[in-house]
């Protein structure tokens, strides 16, 4: 990724119109990403206590969301003062603090033994580990709607600052700022929650929460309000995929945690991909008002279905102790 970064510094200092390199580069950071971020979910338990894995998982989404936040504003400095091109420079010479951050990671259980089994078997024993625990394959169908719909807005947000808030890029750098804000201030609130309510009812609930402020920032044309509902957007943002994170690692075997975790990203980042295309194109053929306020009845939608059939999550919810058995299989804790 860091060198991604600086491929795409090179060629916005030479040939900044060269659209063949810059999407050539873009997809090999994006494959790059698919292959960190999973290791990068996976090793947080094996870093603190199983209790405190949701605080470890919710923290990660924080600083994660925090760089969402400043980057933006760093990034609209550099451009506003110096170029494109020293924007690309300063993101590939960040990557060198995390490289370094890397190398004093130390895991609290040691590294897991080699298999000789192939990757390909690999690959179908996480399909059929998730197939096997109903509530997980719920789960992700849920994630998929949501993420679809809900993570995916954030393509939005250039026409809402140009076509209905009639602002400028700075103004566009601190409304998506303002949505890594609400990140931040969402990692202390989910630690909070989840010490009075499962996390399949966070789950639910923020999911509805989303969908409310998806419908209110539709609903908005006033820039200082659309700034605060964007706070709103990225604390729910972050409480529903923290929550949902941390139950699918907690419910997982140490062997087939990255494997879920995969799963979970492929849907996760994946799927909103996609929904960032059908929602921009509804934008075109509608309005980004019309957009936002669609993706927000259908993230309340997704959070109606789970609370009226409460089955489908039943067993998503952390187990605080180390047990042997695997709890997903009979989704054990009782409502």
């Amino acid at each position: 990724m860091m060198l991604g970064a600086l491929a795409l510094a090179i060629t916005a200092t030479f040939n900044p119109n060269n659209k063949a390199a810059i999407m050539i580069t873009v997809t090999i950071i994006g494959i790059a990403f698919a292959l960190n971020f999973p290791a990068w979910q996976a090793i947080l338990p094996d870093m603190v206590p199983r209790e405190d894995m949701l605080n470890a998982i919710a923290l990660s989404a924080a600083q994660w969301n925090l760089a969402r936040f400043i980057g933006p504003l760093l990034g609209a400095l550099i451009l506003f003062y110096f170029s494109a091109a020293t924007a690309f420079y300063a993101n590939a010479a960040s990557f060198l603090f995390v490289i370094a951050a890397i190398f004093a990671i130390q895991s609290k259980r040691g590294v897991m033994p080699p298999t000789t089994e192939k990757i390909g078997r690999q690959v179908v024993e996480g399909w059929k580990y998730v197939w096997r625990r109903r509530w997980m394959v719920n789960l992700l169908i849920a994630l998929a709607f949501i993420s679809l719909f809900g993570f995916s807005y954030i393509v939005l947000i250039p026409a809402l600052t140009t076509n209905v808030l009639h602002r400028g890029q700075g103004a566009y750098g601190i409304l998506l700022g303002m949505t890594g804000l609400g990140a931040v201030i969402g990692a202390p609130l989910v630690t909070y929650l989840s010490r009075i309510f499962k996390e399949r009812n966070i789950i639910k609930t923020s999911t509805l929460s989303l969908g409310v402020f998806l419908i209110a920032l539709g609903l908005s044309n006033v820039y200082w309000l659309s700034c605060l509902i964007s706070i709103g957007l990225g604390g729910s943002y972050l409480v529903t995929a923290a929550a949902a994170n941390s139950v699918l690692q907690g419910a997982s075997s140490r062997e087939m945690r990255g494997r879920v975790v995969s799963l979970y990203i492929m849907v996760f980042i994946g799927v909103s991909a996609v929904g960032g295309q059908l929602i921009g194109y509804i934008s075109d053929v509608r309005s980004t008002p019309f957009s936002l306020i669609l993706s927000g009845f259908a993230c309340i939608a997704t959070g109606l279905v789970l609370i009226t059939f409460p089955r489908l999550i039943r067993g998503a919810v952390i187990i605080h102790k180390e047990e042997s058995f695997e709890p997903g299989l009979t989704a054990p804790v009782p409502d």
